[in-house]
C-alpha cells in the first residue's frame, strides 16, 4: 500500500529548524509579509516596493514632475490625497497594499474679475432679482471678450423672469423690455400701474393695491387680486376701475379678483379675455363695463372661458355701455342677459 502526506505550507511562515545537542527544535518563523506594488510616475519608498515585513513602517514620497500637481493619490483604491504630508504619506503595512498617483497639468489662478462676475450671475440667478441681474451686468460687461464673457452673457439674457416685493421694484421689472415674467412677492401697494409693454405680471396669491392701466397687446394677469380700496366705491368718481385696458388685444385675465372700484374691470376698445375664476364682486357699480371709448376706437371685445362671480344684487356683472344691442362684444359662457335701469346699456348677470 502507497500512502501520501499532505503536509500544508506558507511561502513566507516556514519555521526555522536549530540543532542543539544534536537534535532539532523548532525555532522562530519567518516573519509574515505583504507586498507593496507602487503604480506611476514619481513613486518611491522606503523601505522599496515589494514584500515587506508585516508592520513595518513605510513612507511613500511623491516627486511630483514639473508644471504639475497631484490630482489623485490612493492607497487600495481609497483616495488619501489630504492626507499627504510635503508629498509623503507613512503608514505601517499590515496586508497588501497598492498606491497610485495621477497628476494633472497646474492651472493658473482665476481673473479675480471673473471670478467676480460668476459669482454675480450665479446670485442673480438665484434671486431672480432685478437689481441683482443689474449688478452683475456691469461685472460681465467689464470682461475682456472671449468664451467665458459670452457664457455669462447667455446666461444673464436667460433670467426673464424677475421677483418684485414693492412699487419700485414693479416698475422698474415693468421698464425692462427683456423681462418677460414679473412675479409679486408680497403684497404691493402702489398708487397707479401703467402697463405699456407685453408682460405676464403672477401676482402668486398676493394682492396689488392700486390703479392697473393696461395699454399693450399680450399682457397677462395671473393669480392675482388688485385692488382700487376706494374708500366709496358706491359713488362714482369719473369711472375708477381696477383694471382699464385701452385700445389693446390679446389681454388675459386668469384667476383674478378685482374689488372696492366703481367696477372692477373696464374693457375699452379691447380685446379681454376671461380664465379661471375671476371675481368681480365687491365693486360699487357691478363688475366689469365693455364700451368702445371713442367712435375712432376698435370694437371691444370680452370673452368669458372660465368662471365668473358676481354677488352684488341688482347690478350687471357684465354691462355693455353706449348700445341696447350686445353686437358680439361679450361672448362666452356663464352669464345671461338682465333687466337694465340704464339707457343705452346691456347687461349681464352671472347664470
Amino acid at each position: 500500500m502507497r500512502w501520501k502526506s499532505h503536509v500544508r505550507c506558507g511561502p513566507t511562515r516556514n519555521p526555522k529548524r536549530i540543532v542543539r545537542d544534536g537534535e532539532e527544535e523548532p525555532g522562530e518563523p519567518d516573519p509574515e509579509k505583504f507586498m507593496l506594488t507602487l503604480e506611476g510616475e514619481g513613486l518611491t519608498s522606503s523601505p522599496e516596493a515589494g514584500q515587506i515585513d508585516k508592520d513595518t513602517e513605510v513612507t511613500v514620497t511623491v516627486t511630483v514632475p514639473a508644471e504639475k500637481e497631484i490630482e489623485s493619490f490612493k492607497v487600495n483604491d481609497e483616495e488619501k490625497k489630504d492626507e499627504l504630508t510635503d508629498n509623503k504619506y507613512t503608514f505601517n503595512i499590515t496586508e497588501d497594499t497598492a498606491i497610485s498617483v495621477i497628476f494633472k497639468d497646474i492651472t493658473e489662478p482665476e481673473d479675480p474679475a471673473l471670478t467676480a462676475a460668476k459669482q454675480a450671475v450665479e446670485k442673480a440667478e438665484g434671486s431672480q432679482k432685478l437689481a441683482d441681474k443689474k449688478a452683475a451686468q456691469i461685472l460681465v460687461a467689464g470682461l475682456e471678450d472671449g468664451t467665458e464673457k459670452t457664457e455669462l452673457q447667455s446666461r444673464l439674457s436667460a433670467i426673464t423672469e424677475i421677483k418684485v416685493a414693492n412699487e419700485a421694484e414693479l416698475k422698474a421689472a415693468l421698464d425692462e423690455g427683456d423681462i418677460a415674467t414679473i412675479v409679486l412677492e408680497s403684497k404691493i401697494v402702489a398708487n397707479l400701474v401703467e402697463i405699456n409693454r407685453a408682460v405676464k405680471i403672477n401676482g402668486d396669491d398676493n394682492t396689488l393695491e392700486g390703479k392697473v392701466i393696461i395699454y399693450a397687446n399680450d399682457v397677462v394677469l395671473k393669480d392675482l387680486t388688485v385692488d382700487l380700496n376706494m374708500s366709496n366705491p358706491n359713488s362714482w368718481l369719473s369711472g375708477s376701475y381696477a383694471v382699464q385696458v385701452y385700445k389693446a388685444k390679446d389681454v388675459t385675465l386668469n384667476n383674478v379678483t378685482l374689488k372696492n372700484a366703481n367696477a372692477g374691470l373696464l374693457v375699452n376698445g379691447s380685446e379681454v379675455t376671461l380664465k379661471g375664476t375671476i371675481d368681480v364682486s365687491e365693486n360699487g357699480f357691478g363688475g366689469i363695463e365693455v364700451s368702445k371709448g371713442a367712435d375712432d376706437y376698435p370694437d371691444p371685445k370680452l370673452t368669458v372661458n372660465g368662471t365668473l362671480t358676481f354677488t352684488g344684487e341688482n347690478l350687471p356683472a357684465i354691462w355693455i355701455d353706449g348700445t341696447t344691442e350686445n353686437n358680439g362684444w361679450v361672448v362666452g359662457s356663464g352669464f345671461e342677459s338682465m333687466e337694465t335701469t340704464e339707457a343705452d346699456q346691456v347687461w349681464f348677470k352671472v347664470n
